[in-house]
């Protein structure tokens, strides 16, 4: 869990409650919405107390941290809402929103894995439909070797950076946005393209960091 907020991200946190709260009280209005109730991080600690599963609270923001753990786990996956972890070079980050229970084919050799026999195999052992968690998740290796061409992971971040976040607004790089859009920056998946696209073309990070740096404004150079 986090811990203490930089001062510069309270306004952000502030913004993010009164947006969850708008939405709690136009429920009636929207009911198919997907909605996050304004207590929800007090109730979900009190079920890990109750069912007296481990919780730990970080000095500062716990992304990092998360992050770090996951990868000396091995094979773990995080499950967030929070976008951010998509550009760790070496997290698993599924959204939350991807999850869902849905029934699925399963074949026999699968079933017979299961521990305990668990799932039942249909005495002709043709496939049998079982209740499975199904989620998305973004794939690192794909994202950047396949679908990017990106020679160093660490281009990643940078284009994060330049997309906006927490500490950088994105009206920051807006100029140099336009300027890599091509005439395809009024969608967010346009820009978001077009970026990849330009990031993926540099032999590493210093050399994005530096080709940035000429390309925005003198005066955005400090921030």
């Amino acid at each position: 869990m986090d811990g203490a907020y930089e001062t510069r991200k309270i306004s952000t946190l502030k913004s993010r409650l009164e947006g969850v709260v708008r939405d709690n009280v136009k429920r009636e209005q929207f009911p198919e919405k997907t909605y996050t109730p304004v207590f929800l991080k007090t109730v979900f600690l009190e079920v890990l107390a109750e069912q007296k599963i481990p919780c730990y609270q970080t000095m500062g923001e716990a992304d990092c941290t998360i992050a770090y753990v996951a990868h000396l786990l091995g094979d773990c996956y995080i499950l967030s809402s929070d976008s951010d972890f998509m550009v760790y070079i070496n997290s698993k980050a599924i959204l939350l929103k991807s999850l869902r229970f849905a029934k699925a084919a399963v074949g026999k050799s699968v079933l017979q894995k299961e521990e305990n026999n668990a799932l039942e195999v249909k005495a002709d052992g043709s496939p049998t439909k079982v209740w499975t968690l199904q989620a998305q998740f973004v794939s690192i290796h794909r994202l950047c070797d396949e679908e990017f061409q990106m020679r160093d992971r660490r281009l990643l971040p940078l284009a994060a950076v330049i997309l906006g976040n927490d500490y950088i607004h994105a009206k920051a790089f807006k100029s140099f946005q336009a300027l890599k859009a091509n005439g395809n920056s009024h969608t967010s998946s346009g820009r978001i393209e077009s970026i990849m696209k330009w990031l993926g073309r540099k032999q590493s990070v210093q050399v994005g960091v530096d080709a940035l740096t000429r390309l925005v404004d003198e005066s955005k150079k400090k921030i």
